[in-house]
């Protein structure tokens, strides 16, 4: 039973870390593949974006940013994405680190009693 736990924690811990990495790649170059995050980053009736919106008679804005945008406006976005980011990687880490305590070996010492 401690090794299912060991692996299933593994597991879920890899793909948290390589899941906070989609995260931040996607918010930055592929906005579309982040839009489940909508909901829990922007105010409804945002989308999140990686351009500032710009009014028909401004320049376009060509600098990349985490951004939360509409028709009428734009909000900063960055510090909610990396919280998310940074919260799946610790959890992730947190339950790789907890898969080493149940995937351990026990040994034994020499007329002792086993030792995790």
């Amino acid at each position: 039973m401690a090794r299912g736990i060991g692996i299933v924690l593994q597991w879920v811990g890899r793909l948290s870390v390589v899941g906070a990495i989609y995260v931040l790649v996607c918010a930055f170059f592929l906005p579309a593949g982040v839009q489940f995050l909508n909901p829990l980053v922007c105010t409804p009736g945002l989308e999140l974006d990686n351009a500032r919106y710009s009014g028909p008679f401004e320049p376009d804005n060509q600098r990349l940013e985490l951004v939360c945008t509409s028709t009428v406006g734009s909000t900063s976005a960055a510090r909610k994405v990396f919280l998310i980011a940074a919260t799946m990687v610790a959890s992730g880490l947190g339950a790789i680190y907890l898969s080493s305590k149940f995937l351990r070996k026990r040994q034994l010492i020499p007329g002792g009693p086993p030792v995790r």
